[in-house]
């Protein structure tokens, strides 16, 4: 069984599989759409994060949609911890550090969007199932209160926005100052991955300053950096999906004939 040599050629020259490429395309197509699209759900669905007693009778409303909400979002975050490997592995043929902090940054990204998106899985049904318990007395009501406000500060905004904006942030400039140095068309399409990976960092210091006038300040440069984070990702994916590898686009040397020169006299 004869080998393929434009199979040989691309594994030679580093490049990725087309296979490896579409799988990464579809599923950070799939990621980048349903993250914002999940928060924006979020909202709709009206959970407070800031006071269990709006909180748990707004979750026995919908029950399942929240479930499904929260549980589709932590999905997205197990999808960025797979993605990390699988762009690491997709741009091997570049040499460069920046490689490896991207995947760095991408795996923790996803771990704290998974344990953030959690809570509402776990912790707000049960403290809800007690809270909404007509034995439940006034003294346990504050208490769960309290428990659920902690709760939502450090697995909330704490990891899964503070953090996970910051590492979101620093992968996604990794990603596009590796695409920009290593790509000589388009160039200006990466600077639009650095505007939004910068953008989400520095809104992610909205938390620090809500309810204040700089953090209306941070939550518009979060909001510009998400909209060019998503324009960007959704640009790199459909890229990988429409381009060929370069290298299937030549013809392998081992299938071109050179010319035979007749002119030439024999002697």
């Amino acid at each position: 069984m004869k080998s393929n040599p434009a199979r040989k050629e691309l594994q030679a020259s580093g490049e990725p599989s087309s296979t490896l490429t579409r799988l990464t395309a579809i599923l950070l197509l799939i990621g980048t759409i349903a993250v914002p699209t999940l928060l924006i759900l979020h909202d709709m669905l009206g959970i407070d994060e800031d006071s269990g007693a709006l909180a748990f009778p707004a979750y026995q409303r919908h029950p399942i949609s929240v479930f499904l909400t929260y549980y589709a979002l932590m999905a997205t975050g197990v999808l960025f911890v797979l993605l990390g490997p699988l762009v690491y592995r997709m741009y091997t043929h570049l040499q460069t550090p920046l490689r490896l902090l991207v995947l760095i940054c991408m795996v923790v990204a996803g771990s704290t969007q998974m344990i953030a998106a959690s809570r509402w899985l776990i912790v707000l049904p049960y403290f809800s199932h007690i809270y909404t318990n007509p034995q439940t007395d006034a003294a346990t009501h504050a208490a769960l209160d309290v428990a659920y406000q902690g709760t939502s500060y450090f697995l909330g905004l704490t990891i899964g926005e503070f953090f996970y904006n910051i590492f979101s942030g620093l992968w996604s400039v990794f990603l596009a100052v590796m695409l920009l140095r290593s790509s000589h068309r388009n160039v200006w399409f990466h600077w639009i991955g650095i505007i939004g990976g910068v953008g989400i960092m520095l809104g992610s210091f909205e938390q620090i300053f809500v309810n204040t006038a700089p953090g209306s300040i941070f939550l518009s440069l979060l909001t510009v950096g998400h909209v060019a984070w998503v324009i960007w990702l959704v640009g790199i994916a459909i890229a990988l999906l429409v381009n060929k590898p370069s290298v299937l686009q030549r013809e392998p040397q081992s299938m071109v004939q050179e010319p035979v020169d007749l002119s030439t006299e024999r002697q």
